[in-house]
């Protein structure tokens, strides 16, 4: 710490504290302000701002050798990148933002970082448990023919799992169904 020196270079390159200075401090009990440079103190700023800053006078009374004046400054002739301009430049280092990883998914039932609910092997045997129907014809049970499994969805009127909505007992009546009755 007396170094003021970092393995993430950030102490030494910024000459402020990192995060891990921080933490050091804080453990060692001492206090972090004696760890910041002289450059972000305030006598600091005083000291540069301290003296008399003269505006330039008008450029046409400026003392420019001919030399120089006869000196045409053109930009560089630099041919344009292919493919899409960036928006914004890139941050590297310390001055980079804080990398914001995503978040991993859990299974909300077994609580694996692999799959989620819709994939998850204990949801699927919970369901298949609790609309076990009564035992498939012995032509579907061969190993060589091969049952394609049904989704499990919901009902979309009553959100139950035994049926879908075709099939849901509190349908409504179609419309034509309703106005025969005059």
């Amino acid at each position: 710490m007396s170094l003021k020196e970092c393995s993430c270079a950030e102490f030494h390159i910024m000459a402020f504290p990192c995060g891990h200075a921080a933490a050091a401090a804080r453990k060692m009990g001492t206090i972090l302000n004696a760890y910041i440079d002289d450059y972000y103190r305030m006598f600091t700023l005083r000291e540069m701002w301290g003296g008399v800053v003269l505006p330039l006078p008008n450029p046409s009374t400026w003392d420019v050798p001919e030399a120089v004046s006869l000196i045409k400054c053109l930009p560089p002739d630099n041919p344009k990148q292919a493919g899409r301009p960036r928006i914004s430049r890139r941050t590297a280092g310390p001055e980079g933002a804080s990398s914001s990883r995503r978040k991993k998914q859990v299974c909300k039932q077994c609580g694996s970082t692999e799959h989620n609910r819709g994939r998850c092997k204990v949801y699927m045997d919970l369901l298949d448990a609790e609309q076990a129907e009564p035992d498939e014809p012995d032509h579907l049970t061969d190993s060589s023919v091969k049952v394609r499994k049904r989704a499990h969805r919901k009902c979309s009127i009553c959100k139950s799992m035994d049926h879908l909505k075709n099939k849901c007992p509190y349908k409504p009546p179609p419309e034509s169904q309703l106005f025969d009755s005059e």
